[in-house]
């Protein structure tokens, strides 16, 4: 995949989060992925990733701001703030691609600062 069509589906993958759409979202995934996310889940499948997102989305979660994001081939790596609550934190994460979709995902909640 090209840099810009990897940003593309990051920016597609925002904006269906913003709009809580739970299967918008996990028509990025690859049937056999795999998301992890410290400090407690991992989710292993469509089914799982599903529960997972919809985990995520009902803490309503606010994108801040995306601080940094780079692509290469078929990997992304991004460091963005995001506000859950009254909290904002950090949140810094990877996506692996096959065959155009997400097949391994990572993400830690960190610190904003």
């Amino acid at each position: 995949m090209t840099e810009e069509s990897v940003l593309r589906l990051f920016e597609e993958d925002l904006a269906q989060m913003r709009a809580g759409d739970v299967d918008g979202m996990l028509v990025h995934y690859h049937p056999d992925a795999q998301a992890v996310r410290l400090p407690d889940s991992v989710a292993r499948g469509k089914e799982e990733i599903r529960a997972f997102l919809a985990g995520y989305l009902s803490l309503n979660p606010e994108i801040v701001e995306v601080l940094s994001i780079k692509a290469a081939d078929n990997s992304i790596v991004y460091h963005s703030t995001i506000k859950i609550g009254d909290a904002v934190r950090g949140i810094v994460g990877t996506w692996v691609l096959r065959d155009g979709l997400i097949w391994r995902q990572t993400a830690a909640i960190v610190p904003a600062q």
